[in-house]
């Protein structure tokens, strides 16, 4: 071969490569790894990771492989995802339910913004059109999401995803990004130069997901009654004494978590937040991001109000009446979206409802999880 059709059939290689890349064809090739696997539906439904949580293959693949006559709920999230509390339902739905699961996604510093991305995303692939978010306050701080938390959980692929959802209008998108920029965001959507650049972060994000999935893949036993069949009473009974036994302290919270993070820190944080607010944060304008997304895409919502640990926010000085306004303010956006509302903002002198000093805890994650078993039973 001379020299000259050498380098003309280097280019073309180049050509076809970029072609591939830049097409759905990139991450069709990188799928090809899930042929031929047996994937469990349910189990793959309650194991959000880091590595999966930016791309939206787990969601795929755990909608076209549940098991016959299993209903899916999409839950998003922050931290509370993690709780170590039994009646997370990570573990207490396989051995309560079985045919409900819910599709647990988010990590810490995923908040609304991140998650009105990534429901415009998922939008499309949902197995239900109803979605539930559980609100933390702590989202609403007077700065709202720093951009270093931002970024941190930032989505190529759910950005992209976002960008060409045909429902989604102008308006809303230009909005999103202008968030996005002001938050550390890159611009590769805006610069037709960097848009091979953001393409490889969407197979990076894509990869990165499927060789995780392969390690998350084992199925998990479920319960052979359905979750109609549940005796709520007697688990909430159980979730009370679990939680009470677990917490020895003044503030209610499990024992590791104080001894951890809460005893070591007590003169520090007494009187601490006397003069704080979550009355005025940019996070309500993500929140509201977040509902006008949903309201495009026709996805039915419901907010979840997590309480404060009233215990230990008295210690800090953040008065009952400076969380009751917070509490109202939430109960107001929902009002004003017209969506469903599960408040909880009355448990926060409740025993076992928390697991510390602001994850859901026994009662709480028990609470949430019959919350949307009726939000999706809901017509």
């Amino acid at each position: 071969m001379t020299v000259g059709r050498r380098s003309v059939a280097i280019v073309a290689a180049l050509l076809l490569s970029v072609s591939v890349i830049m097409s759905p064809l990139g991450e069709a090739a990188l799928d090809l790894s899930s042929l031929g696997h047996t994937w469990n539906g349910y189990a793959l439904a309650l194991a959000p990771t880091v590595p999966n949580m930016r791309d939206s293959h787990r969601l795929e693949l755990a909608r076209d492989n549940l098991p016959e006559g299993v209903r899916m709920h999409y839950v998003m999230g922050s931290s509370e995802l993690s709780s170590l509390a039994p009646q997370n339902p990570v573990t207490w739905l396989p051995s309560h339910s079985s045919d409900f699961v819910v599709f647990l996604s988010g990590r810490g510093h995923v908040q609304s913004l991140s998650h009105a991305i990534e429901l415009a995303a998922v939008a499309p692939l949902l197995a239900s059109p109803k979605v539930t978010l559980i609100l933390s306050p702590q989202w609403f701080v007077e700065g709202g999401v720093g951009a270093e938390a931002f970024m941190d959980v930032f989505s190529y692929s759910y950005f992209e995803a976002m960008l060409d959802n045909p429902l989604l209008s102008s308006r809303t998108k230009e909005r999103i990004l202008a968030r996005v920029k002001s938050l550390g965001g890159p611009e590769l959507w805006s610069r037709p130069d960097r848009a091979f650049e953001s393409r490889l972060s969407v197979l990076r994000e894509r990869l990165k997901t499927n060789i995780d999935l392969r390690r998350q893949s084992k199925s998990v036993p479920r319960a052979e009654a359905r979750i109609d069949a549940v005796d709520w009473t007697r688990e909430f009974q159980l979730a009370h004494d679990q939680g009470v036994a677990a917490a020895h302290n003044e503030f209610h919270v499990a024992d590791p978590y104080y001894e951890r993070y809460v005893k070591p820190n007590l003169a520090t944080s007494k009187g601490s937040m006397a003069d704080s607010t979550y009355l005025a944060s940019p996070e309500y304008g993500d929140l509201d991001v977040f509902l006008t997304v949903a309201r495009e895409v026709n996805v039915e919502v419901m907010l979840v109000s997590v309480p404060m640990n009233g215990w230990w926010y008295d210690y800090m000085g953040y008065s009952a009446t400076g969380r009751a306004a917070y509490y109202d303010k939430i109960r107001d956006v929902a009002a004003a979206a017209g969506v469903r509302l599960a408040d909880f903002s009355d448990k926060d002198y409740e025993p076992a409802f928390l697991y510390d000093i602001m994850h859901l805890g026994w009662k709480g994650w028990l609470s949430v999880t019959r919350a949307c078993v009726e939000f999706e039973s809901a017509a």
